[in-house]
C-alpha cells in the first residue's frame, strides 16, 4: 500500500481512518504524541511513526 507521508513509508503503519480534519489546504498534517510514537493524519487516515523519524523528517511541527 502507498502512502502519502514525508519520510520512509515503510516506518509507519495504519492507525485507522477517520472523518477528514478541517483544514485550509489539503495537504496540512496533524501530529499527536502519544508516548514513544508519534500519530501523524495526512490523506484521511491517521499513520503511527516512532516519535524520532517524525522529528527528523517533520521538525517544524514537533518541538
Amino acid at each position: 500500500m502507498s502512502i502519502d507521508v514525508p519520510g520512509d513509508p515503510n516506518a509507519y503503519y495504519y492507525v485507522g481512518a477517520f472523518d477528514p480534519l478541517p483544514a485550509s489546504h489539503p495537504d496540512m498534517y496533524a501530529v499527536h504524541e502519544n508516548g514513544y510514537d508519534l500519530c501523524v493524519y495526512r490523506s484521511d487516515r491517521w499513520w503511527r511513526s516512532p516519535a524520532a523519524l517524525v522529528r527528523e523528517v517533520m521538525p517544524w511541527l514537533v518541538p
